[in-house]
């Protein structure tokens, strides 16, 4: 009997150990680096774009079948700073107003590229009219963690199951006492 409550107590404190004891530790890991983190690709070539009316930058976000993906997230950047963080209409088409001249990232599900963008009449022949992202299904559909995952990593999961180790067999004992 002493020797069950000693085993019970000690796996009550490890479980609460290890709740606290943050997973970096735990693995000897870097918390900064996710081992199932894919990187971003990044085009290795700058697309020349031509702005539209008063700096107007037009693209779309599509799936490597040309389907168009709606309320994707675009961010807009320059010189690693967002600019402009908006959402893919119905037909997977984003507007930003107010741009310059210079190079910009057009950053949405996993995937970057550089753009070139010139001002009205200025853009050279090869020019686009807008910027295409093309991105993988799964990625644009989104990618998460399970819900079974999510509960049973959540800390009041584990916490349950701590008690429930330590409660059930004092409960089966204290039947067996009587």
């Amino acid at each position: 009997m002493k020797i069950r409550q000693i085993l019970h107590a000690s796996l009550l404190i490890w479980i609460c150990a290890g709740l606290v004891t943050p997973r970096a530790t735990i693995g000897n890991e870097s918390p900064a680096i996710t081992r199932h983190a894919k990187p971003i690709p990044i085009a290795k070539r700058i697309q020349d774009v031509a702005l539209h009316g008063d700096g107007e930058l037009q693209g779309a976000v599509v799936d490597s079948n040309g389907h168009p993906i709606e309320d994707a997230p675009v961010v807009i950047g320059q010189f690693g700073k967002p600019i402009a963080e908006l959402r893919t209409d119905r037909q997977g088409r984003f507007v930003v107003s107010g741009l310059n001249a210079g190079i910009y990232q057009v950053v949405s599900h996993g995937g970057a590229q550089h753009c070139r963008v010139w001002p009205t009449g200025t853009a050279p022949a090869s020019a686009k009219q807008g910027v295409i992202h093309v991105t993988e299904p799964e990625v644009a559909r989104g990618a998460g963690n399970s819900s079974l995952y999510s509960m049973y990593s959540h800390p009041l999961f584990a916490f349950g199951v701590a008690a429930a180790s330590v409660a059930i067999p004092i409960a089966v004992e204290d039947d067996d006492a009587s």
